[in-house]
């Protein structure tokens, strides 16, 4: 305090410095540089109360720097205090907006530019795959005629199902698309309430000829987070080599994994020991049931062991196969179950009420497993058991070339009625000669039909259950 006033004296802020040569008038400090002064006040932007001068504090000043009463401030993008209008550096990056380049200031876009005055309408933004590059592979998935499950290791360009499927749909081959939620994609009658593919899901299709399914994209990780459900999933498989399914299941905690089947009614059933899946493949999807949901990924190939065709387990029959109708359940008959334990050749068979083969399985120690078929709903004649329908089983014993009928006394789980997904397991059996197999007639190999008085020839019996012997008469 000098006790000179301001407006005459010649050093106001008493630094040494007369006004004339000092950049801060009205700061002593020797270090102030004063870069503006926007109202001419003699006090610097930066230490004025009132930058503009139009009687208005700043912290109450809608424009800082506009003296003009009617100013407002819109936006302010470098929150400088200057109106983005009044500003010539909006961004604050010190270039100014003259001289600045248009571009994407979006630090999650692909081309994200720092230094660029902000234009996000020009941001890229990564794939539905994390990448920001649509680099280009193709996936190309053998589907066989009628019901498959499938799935894809490629992330596609568009995800719509109607983009996928176009080659399907133009070619009239495509019939539906079942996701694991029930909803369907139905193009006969412009029906999608799946409307796009989900990354690591399976989907359920039915197709009027075989046909090669190609999808473009990029390629997903292996290990890529898949949801699974409490209780039914449609899993993808997402390696690009075939697996051992116990390898690419291992991150499931064996009280957590029930069952696992794929579109042929294949099964991996851990707690029982079966396993007839072996392998699971690269455009195969997998119906997974869970007692608890979780984010599942699967495991590195390179600790995995690759599947081969000697994996496969094959048999012969002299049943009729049973028809993949897109639904089935499984049947599970315990060694403990049998009173008189049949031998390995022996062969279960199930039947629906109409005499209908549905389902069949050689007779395996320990536990058998049965896949049988329910009806598909999309076919004019009955193909498969209906919801509800009891099912029937026969015991083909083959040293003595006879079927017997079998009757459950007790199931451990589930019962004899058909659901779809159902899982029943047998805990006491019995078993009587099937009176009911009648023979419907005998024909020679030729297929003419014969007289069981013919000689020197080989019949063929065909018998109401859809049982085939054949014989060798003479004279």
């Amino acid at each position: 305090m000098d006790l000179i006033c301001d407006n005459d004296d010649p050093d106001i802020d008493g630094d040494g410095i007369d006004n004339e040569d000092d950049p801060c008038q009205y700061n002593s400090d020797a270090n102030c540089e004063c870069n503006s002064d926007i109202d001419l006040d003699l006090i610097c932007d930066n230490y004025d109360t009132d930058i503009d001068g139009d009687g208005i504090f700043n912290e109450d000043d809608p424009c800082q720097y506009n003296a003009d009463p009617n100013c407002e401030c819109i936006s302010d993008i470098d929150d400088d205090g200057i109106c983005d209008s009044e500003d010539t550096d909006m961004n604050g990056n010190g270039i100014p907006d003259d001289e600045e380049v248009l571009g994407c200031t979006d630090e999650t876009a692909c081309n994200y530019c720092e230094e660029c005055l902000s234009d996000d309408t020009l941001c890229i933004y990564p794939n539905e795959c994390s990448d920001c590059e649509d680099i280009g592979f193709v996936q190309s998935i053998e589907l066989s005629s009628g019901w498959s499950l499938f799935s894809t290791y490629i992330c596609p360009f568009n995800l719509e199902l109607d983009s996928i499927m176009s080659e399907f749909i133009n070619n009239n081959n495509l019939i539906i698309i079942k996701d694991e939620n029930g909803d369907v994609f139905w193009p006969n009658y412009q029906i999608n309430q799946i409307g796009t593919i989900t990354n690591g899901k399976g989907y359920l299709i039915k197709i009027q000829n075989e046909a090669t399914l190609n999808i473009y994209g990029d390629i997903l990780n292996y290990n890529y987070p898949i949801n699974l459900n409490n209780g039914w999933s449609y899993l993808g498989y997402l390696h690009q080599e075939p697996y051992l399914v116990t390898d690419m299941l291992s991150p499931i905690d064996e009280n957590n994994l029930i069952i696992i089947k794929d579109h042929e009614g294949n099964i991996y059933w851990d707690e029982y020991a079966i396993n007839t899946i072996v392998s699971m493949a690269p455009g195969k999807g997998y119906n997974i049931k869970l007692e608890e949901e979780m984010i599942f990924s699967y495991p590195d190939g390179i600790m995995g062991r690759y599947a081969n065709h000697h994996d496969m387990i094959m048999y012969s029959s002299k049943f009729q196969d049973s028809k993949n109708t897109g639904n089935n359940m499984v049947i599970g008959i315990p060694e403990k179950a049998w009173n008189d334990k049949p031998s390995i050749n022996d062969e279960i068979i199930i039947y629906d009420q109409n005499m209908l083969i549905v389902g069949k399985s050689k007779y395996r120690d320990n536990f058998t497993a049965i896949t049988i078929w329910g009806n598909d709903e999309l076919t004019e004649e009955k193909d498969g058991l209906f919801v509800g329908e009891e099912f029937l089983i026969k015991l083909f014993r083959s040293n003595e070339n006879i079927i017997k009928n079998i009757k459950i006394k007790r199931w451990e789980e589930g019962s004899s009625s058909y659901s779809v997904d159902g899982i029943s397991v047998v805990g006491l059996i019995s078993e009587e000669m099937d009176a009911a197999q009648q023979l419907v007639k005998i024909t020679d190999i030729l297929g003419r039909e014969i007289s069981h008085h013919s000689k020197n020839t080989t019949a063929i019996y065909i018998y109401s259950d859809g049982t085939i012997k054949k014989r060798h008469l003479l004279k």
